[in-house]
């Protein structure tokens, strides 16, 4: 590209296109245009990328179906749609990775590691979350019970 070219781009460039800003503005910002380009009508899905999307929802959706059975149904069924919720949940979730893990082999090993390093990072975030909700729930339902067995 020639050096009129490329001055010709950077005038067409927003002003802060390309410079630091805070994470909590970067964050907005890709929030934002990650939701622009997901209306974009020119972008075109793989139709094995939108089956295992729609297959994610329904799991979503039949995980709290089981999960709200034993409340409707008979207790004996509890740990039974426990598990069955949760092994619909991991299935989905893991075959919507996989289908998307691909994209990394075609895109710069700049942008490939800091995706996967996004992917590593969100999974830690999501551990982390699970961890205090069952810690939270724990001590919500059993929360008397330890009181009562740590005066003693």
């Amino acid at each position: 590209m020639t050096e009129e070219k490329q001055e010709e781009e950077l005038a067409k460039a927003p002003p802060e296109e390309g410079k630091r800003v805070s994470n909590w503005t970067a964050f907005k910002e890709s929030w934002a245009y990650v939701g622009k380009a997901s209306k974009e009508p020119t972008i075109q899905i793989r139709a094995g990328d939108r089956n295992s999307a729609n297959i994610l929802k329904a799991a979503i959706f039949g995980a709290f179906i089981f999960l709200a059975i034993p409340f409707l149904a008979p207790k004996e069924l509890a740990l039974w749609c426990y598990i069955l919720a949760d092994l619909l949940f991991f299935a989905a979730a893991a075959l919507f990775v996989i289908s998307r893990f691909g994209i990394l082999r075609v895109m710069s090993m700049r942008h490939a590691l800091v995706c996967y390093q996004l992917m590593v990072g969100t999974s830690l975030l999501s551990i982390v979350l699970a961890f205090n909700l069952v810690l939270v729930v724990v001590l919500i339902l059993a929360g008397p019970y330890l009181i009562q067995l740590s005066q003693h």
